[in-house]
């Protein structure tokens, strides 16, 4: 094998070695991209230790209560709330997952959160804890949040804002079609009985 061969070799060596490297290199890339970032607890609460919300946003003022293992409202008793509706909220912000924190805040106005689009306030026996969601970035998909008189913000995903952003009228629980004619067809029997007896006296 003569110098011409050896040095051919050699460099054909050397570049097998350069391109498994490189292999070895974005196969790893690859797996730190499929691994999903590690997120950051926000907030945690039990459910069952809540027994007053207080949810403000552009859909209004909802106060409700807790009595008896039912959630009311506050100030209508005749109207009946839906207990999944409120269920979700709570099981939502029971455990506040974040992408990102950004400490040390000092000027809100810039996420939205002078003046927050959601207020939720959460009270119990020994617990009072408050909610504000924010400005979206379109850029990051995410909402802004902010809890209590933290001095941080935290990017989460809009299920939260979707889950919370709710109206009075959301959390009223509405009647089904069959209940809505069962009541119709009872106030008209109710009303076909009662020309009937007034008849039979006449």
């Amino acid at each position: 094998m003569n110098k011409t061969q050896k040095l051919t070799l050699l460099l054909l060596a050397a570049f097998l070695c350069i391109l498994g490297a490189a292999w070895a290199f974005l196969g790893h890339l690859n797996e730190q991209e499929e691994q999903p970032a590690e997120q950051i607890q926000a907030f945690s609460l039990d459910p069952s230790q809540i027994t007053e919300i207080e949810l403000v946003s552009d859909k209004g003022t909802v106060t409700m209560v807790k009595e008896n293992d039912a959630w009311q409202f506050s100030d209508e008793n005749e109207k009946q709330t839906d207990a999944s509706a409120v269920d979700a909220i709570l099981q939502k912000v029971a455990d506040i997952r974040a992408d990102k924190k950004i400490e040390r805040v000092t000027d809100w106005e810039q996420y939205g959160l002078a003046d927050p689009g959601i207020s939720l306030t959460l009270r119990g026996k020994d617990t009072l804890s408050i909610i504000q969601i924010g400005d979206y970035n379109a850029t990051a998909h995410c909402y802004y949040l902010r809890i209590g008189q933290e001095d941080t913000v935290y990017t989460v995903e809009s299920s939260y804002y979707v889950t919370v952003h709710k109206s009075k009228e959301d959390l009223t629980l509405q009647e089904t079609d069959g209940e809505t004619n069962t009541n119709t067809e009872m106030e008209t029997e109710t009303g076909t009985d009662a020309e009937t007896d007034a008849r039979s006296d006449s």
